[in-house]
C-alpha cells in the first residue's frame, strides 16, 4: 500500500528540520559560551587594572581617567547607585564627594573626616539613615586606609564627571598651588623643616602657607617679625576661618529662628524653613515660596513636604515640633563642634608667631560662634604699620 504524499514528505522533512534545529541550538549555545568567556576575560582584565591602581603608591588623576575611558562598563557600574536619586541629589552627592576628595588629596585627612562627619550628621538629622550609614562607612575607610579611599573616590568622580573633565579640574587646582618647592628652597629650609611646615599647614590656602613660610624663615634666622607681617597673616587666617565656618554661621542664625518661632501657622512655616536652612545652608529656596527638589538640594522630601503644607496653613502637632527642635539642636551641636576643630586646626601659626587670636577668630561669646570682624579695620592697621606710623 502506498503512503500518502504528505506522510512521505514528513519522513524526509522531519529529520532535516530536526538536524537544522539541533545545529541552530548548538550554534547559539556556542555563541553564548563564547560571549560568557569574553565577559569573564573582560572582568578579569578590569579586576587586574583596578588591583594595579589600588596597589600603585604614586597613582595620578590621569590614571583614573585612563581606566574609566578604557572600561566604560566600569564607569556605568560605579554611577549606577547614584542614578536612583533625583538629579539635584546626585549633584549634591557629587559635590560632597569632590569636597572630601580634594581635602584628602591635599593631605588634609582631618578636614576630610570632618566633612564626612558633617554630611553624615546632616543626613541622619534629616531622617536619611541609609545615606548616613553609607557616609559613616566611607569615614571608616578613610580612617583605616586613606590611599584606598582616595583611589575609590577618584574613580567614582572620574566616572560621574568624565575622566578627562575630572583630570583637567585637578590639573588646574595643582597649577594654582604650584611653585611651593622653589619658594621653600629660596627660603633656605632643610627637607625636614619643609616637611614639618607642610604637615602643620595642611589644607591651608596657598597665600596663607606662603605667609607662614616667610614668618618661619624670619624665626629660623632669629630675626624679629614685623607687626605688619603678623597682621597680614592674621587677615589670611581670618579669611580661612570665615570660609571654613561660613555654613556654621548660617546654621547658628537659623537655629535662633527655630527657637523663637511663634505658635502660629506662620511660626510653623518659619520653624521648618529655618530647619531646612540648617540642613542645607546653601539651598536657594526663599521663605514663603514653594520648595522644589531643585532649590532644596540635599533636604529630604518629607521635610520639604512639611514646609509646603505649612504654606497652606497645615499646622505642626506638638510631637512634630519637638522632633524638629531636637534635630535642629543636634545639627547645631555638630556645627559648633566643627568650629572648635577649625579653631584648633588654625592655632599653630597663632601660637608659633605670637598672633592675636581675636583678630583671627573674633571675640567669642559663650556657646556662640565668633562675631564678624571688619576687613577694613585690619587693612587700615596693616597700611599704618607698613607706613611706619605709630598710635
Amino acid at each position: 500500500m502506498a503512503l500518502p504524499i504528505a506522510q512521505l514528505q514528513g519522513l524526509v522533512e522531519n529529520p532535516i528540520h530536526q538536524a537544522l534545529a539541533g545545529y541552530e541550538a548548538g550554534r547559539q549555545e556556542a555563541a553564548q559560551r563564547q560571549q560568557l568567556q569574553a565577559k569573564q576575560a573582560r572582568n578579569v582584565e578590569i579586576q587586574g587594572a583596578l588591583r594595579g591602581l589600588f596597589e600603585n603608591p604614586n597613582v595620578k588623576v590621569t590614571d583614573y581617567a585612563r581606566i574609566i575611558t578604557q572600561y566604560p562598563e566600569l564607569a556605568q557600574q560605579l554611577k549606577a547607585p547614584l542614578e536612583t536619586f533625583e538629579k539635584s541629589e546626585q549633584e549634591a552627592m557629587k559635590n560632597q564627594a569632590l569636597s572630601v576628595y580634594t581635602a584628602v588629596r591635599g593631605g588634609n585627612l582631618e578636614m576630610g573626616k570632618q566633612l564626612l562627619g558633617q554630611y553624615s550628621e546632616a543626613a541622619r538629622n534629616s531622617g536619611d539613615e541609609d545615606r548616613a550609614n553609607l557616609l559613616d562607612s566611607l569615614g571608616s575607610t578613610l580612617e583605616d586606609n586613606p590611599e584606598a579611599y582616595k583611589t575609590q573616590s577618584g574613580l567614582l568622580l572620574s566616572a560621574i564627571m568624565g575622566g578627562d573633565e575630572f583630570a583637567e579640574m585637578m590639573a588646574k587646582a595643582d597649577e594654582r598651588s604650584g611653585g611651593a618647592d622653589k619658594r621653600e628652597a629660596d627660603l633656605g629650609f632643610t627637607k625636614a623643616q619643609t616637611a614639618k611646615l607642610e604637615a602643620d599647614t595642611k589644607g591651608m590656602e596657598v597665600g596663607t602657607k606662603k605667609a607662614i613660610f616667610e614668618l618661619e624663615a624670619l624665626k629660623q634666622g632669629n630675626q624679629p617679625i614685623p607687626p605688619e607681617k603678623k597682621f597680614i597673616l592674621e587677615k589670611d587666617l581670618r579669611g580661612e576661618f570665615n570660609k571654613r565656618t561660613e555654613n556654621s554661621t548660617k546654621i547658628e542664625d537659623a537655629f535662633r529662628t527655630v527657637q523663637s518661632a511663634e505658635d502660629s501657622p506662620a511660626g510653623d512655616m518659619a520653624l521648618i524653613f529655618a530647619f531646612m536652612k540648617m540642613l542645607d545652608p546653601g539651598s536657594t529656596v526663599r521663605e514663603g515660596e514653594f520648595a522644589t527638589a531643585q532649590n532644596t538640594t540635599g533636604i529630604p522630601g518629607r521635610i520639604v513636604n512639611a514646609y509646603n503644607n505649612a504654606r497652606t496653613g497645615e499646622r505642626l502637632n506638638a510631637a512634630q515640633k519637638k522632633e524638629f527642635t531636637s534635630q535642629a539642636k543636634s545639627t547645631l551641636d555638630a556645627s559648633r563642634k566643627r568650629i572648635k576643630e577649625v579653631r584648633a586646626d588654625l592655632s599653630f601659626p597663632i601660637d608659633n608667631y605670637g598672633l592675636n587670636a581675636d583678630n583671627v577668630f573674633g571675640v567669642v561669646a559663650p556657646e556662640s560662634i565668633p562675631s564678624e570682624l571688619s576687613d577694613a579695620d585690619l587693612e587700615a592697621e596693616i597700611a599704618r604699620l607698613q607706613a611706619g606710623q605709630t598710635q
